[in-house]
């Protein structure tokens, strides 16, 4: 039941716009892990809602993001780091663009069994 009532929340929440507000920031590495890009991001969609998250260099081109990520909504928040240059000493100098979307297709994920 709690699957259905997610569904018709999620339902509900696509038919409103999905609003994402986010901030990126250069992270530089740390022990092993190579620079990060991280994303601290709010939205309107409900709780536990999948939100695919993709990150391009100077602009957008479908299908050549640098990194790609899946974030849960919670509390209408949600974060991820992306690591576009992993054996990098530090992330490129330049304007990094992060395209957030709601799939309806990532959203039975969320619960297993459903």
């Amino acid at each position: 039941m709690l699957s259905l009532a997610f569904l018709l929340l999620a339902q509900a929440a696509a038919a409103e716009t999905p609003v994402f507000k986010a901030e990126l920031q250069d992270v530089a590495p740390t022990g092993k892990t190579g620079p990060t890009v991280s994303c601290e991001d709010t939205t309107n969609l409900p709780n536990g809602a999948l939100i695919d998250a993709f990150l391009y260099f100077d602009h957008v081109t479908e299908g050549r993001a640098i990194s790609k990520s899946v974030a849960t909504a919670k509390g209408g928040k949600f974060s991820m780091d992306f690591r576009p240059f992993p054996n990098s000493k530090k992330n490129m100098a330049g304007k990094y663009i992060a395209v957030f979307r709601f799939n309806q297709a990532l959203q039975n994920q969320a619960f297993a069994g459903f």
